[in-house]
């Protein structure tokens, strides 16, 4: 079966849905030497590079997701229009086990997040609160078993720095 699907479609998939299929489709028809220079631009290694220090890639510091979620907010990389469109497809993320799942019905939120090879569970965005926007990024280390432990953990967190903002607000 041979389909043929635009790039935007596969970004809005591997963004939403967090769908890895949608990654590896778009990893192979994508220059490697671009992807490189794209992490290299923003300021973080190549998590997608294999060096023999570190021979799992793909993990990321919450630092550097956090550069790259600044980077999509600050208009910094993308052009602004482009940067507010990646915030736009992030803002429909279909995941709602963790940080969405304690704001308040209406709060727009801009996350993305992340199952590591059944190791590491993670969601980073950006929560709009009234005219005042905050970061988040919050990183568990798991086993498939501590799941519902960590995505607790997500929540409860998530609960505490939103209530957090929210009360900078009322001062």
């Amino acid at each position: 079966l041979n389909v043929e699907y635009s790039v935007l479609y596969l970004i809005d998939r591997m963004m939403v849905y967090s769908d890895n299929t949608a990654l590896w489709a778009l990893s192979r028809n994508i220059p490697k030497l671009m992807v490189h220079e794209t992490f290299t631009d923003i300021g973080i290694p190549n998590p997608f590079l294999v060096d023999e220090k570190d021979p799992q890639p793909g993990k990321l510091s919450a630092k550097q997701y956090a550069m790259m979620i600044k980077s999509l907010y600050n208009a910094t990389y993308l052009d602004p229009a482009h940067s507010e469109m990646a915030l736009r497809i992030l803002a429909r993320t279909k995941f709602d086990r963790g940080i969405r799942k304690v704001l308040p019905k209406g709060t727009t939120a801009a996350l993305k997040y992340g199952f590591w090879d059944g190791t590491a569970l993670h969601e980073s965005g950006i929560v709009y609160l009234k005219d005042n926007p905050y970061l988040v990024c919050i990183f568990t280390f798991v086993t498939k078993e501590d799941v519902e432990k960590n995505l607790s953990l997500i929540r409860s967190l998530a609960d505490v720095t939103h209530k957090f903002f929210e009360n900078l607000l009322e001062e």
